[in-house]
């Protein structure tokens, strides 16, 4: 988003590979896939309390995403992929650990990280605790 890049790092400016705004993108990536690390050990938590369809699907989903960051990650420094997936073999490895991660939950660590609820706040169905 604009308002993390800064109003100069432009579509055009990415597109156009320009080496100041790749860097500042590539930070602002790296930030989120740490964010996201934090909201994917979270949930693990809150999964075992999902109905069992349910539970799979987000496993399944929260790997296969978090496969993803991975591979960009794995991208060289500086620079982004203009795009990242993990393909049909990886999604099926993917969906079949969040398999084993519903079947076998994760309880009491690591401890719940309230503050991840911050940006929930006000929403229709959150929880105001």
């Amino acid at each position: 988003p604009q308002s993390v890049l800064g109003y100069d790092v432009t579509a055009e400016r990415l597109a156009a590979r320009d080496p100041d705004a790749v860097g500042r993108a590539r930070t602002v990536v790296e930030d989120l896939l740490e964010r996201a690390e934090c909201f994917y050990r979270s949930a693990d938590l809150g999964t075992p309390m999902l109905p069992a369809r349910a539970r799979y699907a987000v496993l399944a989903a929260s790997r296969t995403y978090e496969a993803i960051g991975a591979r960009i990650r794995r991208f060289p420094a500086g620079g982004l992929p203009e795009r990242a997936v993990v393909g049909a073999p990886g999604k099926a490895l993917h969906v079949l650990r969040g398999v084993a991660a519903g079947a076998h939950p994760r309880r009491g660590s690591p401890v719940h990280d309230a503050t991840l609820h911050t940006a929930l706040r006000g929403l229709p169905g959150a929880n105001p605790g």
